[in-house]
């Protein structure tokens, strides 16, 4: 459970217009939010909420070092000083609220200085409860050049050393708001990097729907016609219905977002895992059709190997998933080295696959006699073999494009290529000609031999 709720949280932090926790970092530099402001004067407000989590009796000096830093992701701001050590000076000198005066002191503006209480006594203002007041205050995000990411860091400097102090205990609530002047009400909450996607997902599972509709209708006719119904074609409608999920879920998903900010972690969690074990059995599938299974009929060689390389993918692909939203850092300015090293060992793998497959297949196309069943190799090499290019040429888009909006186009090739790879396959398996292509109307080459007395 405690997996689950991590899990969770990664996603949350990594993708949201609104962030939640409570910030303690010992280096005094506590990350608490990032987000992608569109191009716009203003280009949105960013809304900070703090409250300690100490005791009602906690001393406001424990606090009056606490500042609110804002970085964007020009080469002189966040990235200079991600992962580095620098000076408190250092530090607020390079942050986008920041000013100096004509003596060349650096200082913050004063509404971003943590003020809990009053400062004449010494002491937290209460309310009712007696409980600390918390501080709210609003940042207007401003930019002309392009889409930025935008980074909130709750400091602790020490006025007299100009060094960082332990951040400790204090909760906090970061919300990214897009300016209405420049995009519609159901975009406020998404930035740049995610504008769109609710519509893109509506899009799909409005197409979607009757597609799987007609396709297991398909699959209905042919086990009213066939006597018996072959695992491919089974199979196969798992694979229909699991992509089917996937789009339903990343709908709730990004439909939830368009309100909260949040979105439902949950669903998209469970849906990154669904969406892979669907393209992990669909690449089964297509590697033993290469090799003949339910085309030639000819008993099945080396199927172990197929399953077992076909199962180290998923095992790996489930690895990079996991270092994403557990591992990785959301406060990263681009993808880690261990993440890269994952993701080009997924892809080695995954182009192994594409050529393995391309050699099968024109192994045999060219052994096949049935001048119909030649044409349907064919076929299938025309176009799963460029299709299996489809995730090497995701991965390289995720390295190529900037930052603020390779997201969202990866999100948009993902789909479009699965859906367009089940589509294919749903059309040659259509009962009119799923005969003529297929042997699926005989028992499965993969099964043991059966007894001739049993056959009787």
């Amino acid at each position: 459970m405690r997996l689950i709720a991590s899990l969770l949280a990664a996603v949350a932090l990594s993708s949201a217009a609104e962030f939640k926790g409570v910030a303690n970092d010992e280096a005094g530099f506590a990350f608490m939010g990032k987000f992608v402001f569109p191009t716009g004067k203003p280009a949105g407000d960013v809304t900070i909420t703090l409250t300690p989590s100490l005791s009602a009796q906690a001393d406001y000096k424990d606090f009056k070092d606490y500042e609110i830093w804002l970085y964007d992701d020009e080469d002189t701001s966040w990235p200079s000083i991600y992962k580095q050590k620098p000076t408190c000076k250092q530090a607020r000198g390079i942050a986008k609220d920041a000013t100096t005066d004509a003596d060349g002191k650096t200082t913050v503006w004063d509404s971003y200085k943590v003020k809990f209480g009053n400062k004449a006594d010494d002491d937290f203002a209460r309310d009712e409860s007696n409980a600390v007041v918390s501080q709210s205050v609003v940042g207007k995000i401003n930019q002309n050049a392009r889409p930025r990411f935008w980074f909130v860091v709750l400091a602790n400097c020490n006025a007299e050393t100009d060094l960082f102090s332990p951040v400790k205990d204090v909760k906090y609530e970061v919300h990214f708001v897009n300016s209405p002047d420049i995009v519609s009400k159901w975009q406020l909450e998404f930035g740049s990097n995610q504008m769109g996607l609710q519509i893109l997902y509506l899009v799909f599972f409005l197409l979607y729907m009757p597609f799987m509709a007609v396709h297991y209708y398909g699959v209905y006719q042919l086990s009213q016609k066939l006597e018996y119904v072959h695992p491919m074609v089974k199979v196969f409608a798992v694979v229909v219905f699991l992509q089917f999920l996937v789009i339903t879920a990343k709908l709730v998903h990004y439909g939830s977002f368009a309100r909260n900010g949040v979105g439902v972690p949950a669903a998209f969690v469970a849906s990154e895992g669904v969406d892979l074990v669907a393209r992990s059995l669909f690449v089964l599938m297509l590697m033993l059709m290469a090799k003949g299974w339910t085309i030639s009929g000819d008993e099945l060689t080396g199927r172990n190997l197929v399953l077992a390389v076909v199962g180290g993918f998923f095992v790996a692909a489930a690895l990079v998933m996991f270092w994403q939203y557990t591992a990785e850092d959301p406060a990263a300015t681009k993808p880690e080295l261990g993440l890269q090293i994952f993701l080009v060992l997924v892809n080695c793998v995954w182009l192994v696959f594409s050529f393995w497959f391309c050699y099968t297949i024109k192994g045999s196309y060219t052994k096949e006699d049935n001048p119909v069943k030649k044409a349907l190799y064919r076929n299938l090499g025309l176009v799963y073999f460029p299709w299996f290019f489809g995730l090497p040429f995701t991965t390289f888009l995720s390295i190529a494009l900037p930052a603020w909006s390779v997201y969202r186009i990866v999100q948009i090739v993902t789909l479009i290529l699965s859906v367009t790879g089940y589509a294919v396959l749903s059309f040659f398996l259509w009962p009119s000609r799923a005969e003529e292509y297929f042997n699926i109307s005989t028992p499965d080459v993969m099964k043991a031999q059966i007894d001739t007395y049993e056959q009787l």
